[in-house]
């Protein structure tokens, strides 16, 4: 069954996933080992998450619970009741004493991580939350949602401080700076929006891009902001005064993912033209374009340290590359299918990476030996390190790529698991149903991301638009 989360805990000794299957799973990262498996869920596990100590784990799932388990002994300290319908997302306050849920009940809900009590009840939105994440010092919560609002809490006394109100189409992510002075939020609108996080004022609408925006981010010392999107550029942005500083250009088709390096003074995207390039950030000079990939990048990544990139690709392989010189120095192969996902452990020594096939593998950065290889039971597609929940996959349809086209799919109808399986992608041009051909994609919705979740069918296009599909199967068999 599909693997919907997989998350490392902090130190990051230890991986924890979470599956369809009812559980979540503790692995030694070291190993390879499976050291616990928790059982008590009554439904699919849509997310999980090391508290940053990391001593505890929390995970969501669609039988509208949250569990707190304790990380050593494998025991479920709290079972966390309240939510009216599924819960899609979860995530630990910095400070690990509290926990915040997302719901398609439209709430979002403050837990004391301690007693398992409910403290606060978010109530606002008027469509499924999308994403929840606390500020670095934990005294905030941020809410982004379908309704097309932004929502900032009192992570203490539950009420609403802010509605941040301005953008024209589906709020897909929204981000603290690292300061917890700012948010940013990216819109289907193709605009960033940058706001206040006391008064809840839009300091800046950033516009240019004319595509959707795929991905945003704060660099590490709040002061700027970097965007992609799917018209083929990079943007970066002053924090402060919301100035396009650069647009960097040279990409050949979408730019897929963009990231600061942890000093804050390169920038790294990777592209569906096969290459990744890494820029400077101040001058917005391209200095380096790596070149090695057969096929679409999907994503890319800095150590921690800043000296090394690494990037994942259809090809099936994950290079990692100096990111002074641009030179390969492993060409990491072992995958038999697409790699979705790459990651560098916190201490730069491991990579980790996620792939259609079914498998997780973690490798010696500076060896390129993969020294374990830990089975799934269904496709891994996504990997994340952050504590906020970004990169979740669900069997609900909700999920955030990282190649960088973030979409939503609303919950399907619940169907038996024999209807479920019978939908497919082949060759990227035709949704197909027991091996028969159901629907030709035209031209701009091939080669894209999609996802299937029951009978809706999720398609990424070339024009940043994402087609939701919902199909039943029982009338057409």
């Amino acid at each position: 069954m599909s693997v919907n989360s997989v998350v490392f805990s902090h130190d990051p000794k230890k991986v924890a996933s979470a599956s369809d299957d009812k559980t979540i799973r503790i692995w030694n990262a070291e190993t390879g080992e499976c050291e616990r498996e928790l059982k008590g869920h009554s439904m699919s596990v849509n997310s999980v998450v090391f508290s940053h100590d990391p001593k505890k784990v929390a995970s969501a799932s669609d039988d509208k619970t949250i569990r707190i388990w304790n990380a050593e002994t494998g025991e479920c300290e709290r079972e966390l009741k309240g939510h009216s319908m599924s819960v899609n997302s979860v995530v630990f306050s910095h400070d690990s004493k509290k926990v915040a849920s997302s719901s398609y009940d439209e709430t979002i809900r403050i837990w004391n991580a301690e007693k398992g009590e409910c403290e606060r009840v978010l109530k606002g939105h008027w469509m499924s939350v999308n994403s929840v994440v606390f500020s670095h010092d934990s005294k905030k919560v941020a809410s982004a949602s379908g309704d097309k609002a932004v929502r900032i809490w009192n992570a203490e006394t539950g009420e609403c401080r802010r509605v941040l109100e301005g953008h024209s189409s589906h709020v897909s992510s929204v981000v603290f700076s690292h300061d917890s002075k700012k948010v940013a939020s990216a819109s289907y609108d193709e605009t960033i929006r940058i706001w206040d996080a006391e008064t809840g004022e839009c300091e800046r609408m950033l516009e240019g891009h004319r595509m959707s925006v795929n991905s945003v981010v704060f660099s590490h010392d709040s002061k700027k902001v970097a965007s992609a999107s799917w018209d083929a550029t990079i943007r970066i942005w002053d924090a402060g005064t919301g100035e396009c500083e650069r647009m960097l250009e040279g990409h050949s088709s979408h730019v897929s993912s963009v990231v600061f390096s942890h000093d804050s003074k390169k920038v790294a995207s990777a592209s569906g033209d096969k290459t990744i390039r890494i820029w400077n950030a101040e001058t917005g000079e391209c200095r380096r374009v790596l070149e090695g990939h057969s096929s679409h990048v999907n994503s890319v990544v800095f150590s921690h340290d800043s000296k090394k990139v690494a990037s994942g690709s259809t090809d099936k392989t994950i290079r990692i590359w100096n990111a002074e010189t641009g030179e390969c120095r492993r060409v990491l192969e072992g995958h038999s299918s697409h790699v979705n996902s790459v990651v560098f452990s916190h201490d730069s020594k491991k990579v980790a990476s996620a792939s259609d096939d079914k498998t997780i593998r973690i490798w010696n950065a500076e060896t390129g030996e993969c020294e374990d290889v830990v089975p799934l039971d269904g496709h891994a597609d996504v990997i994340s390190f952050t504590p906020d929940g970004r990169g979740i996959v669900t069997n609900r349809g909700v999920f955030a790529l990282t190649s960088g086209l973030e979409s939503r799919v609303e919950p399907p109808m619940s169907l038996p698991s024999s209807e479920a399986s019978m939908l497919a992608c082949k060759d990227d041009t035709w949704v197909t149903t027991a091996g028969r051909d159901l629907l030709w994609l035209p031209p701009e919705c091939r080669y894209g991301r999609m996802a299937i979740a029951r009978s809706t069918v999720a398609i990424g296009c070339r024009s940043g638009r994402v087609i939701l599909l919902g199909i039943s199967v029982a009338d057409i068999q």
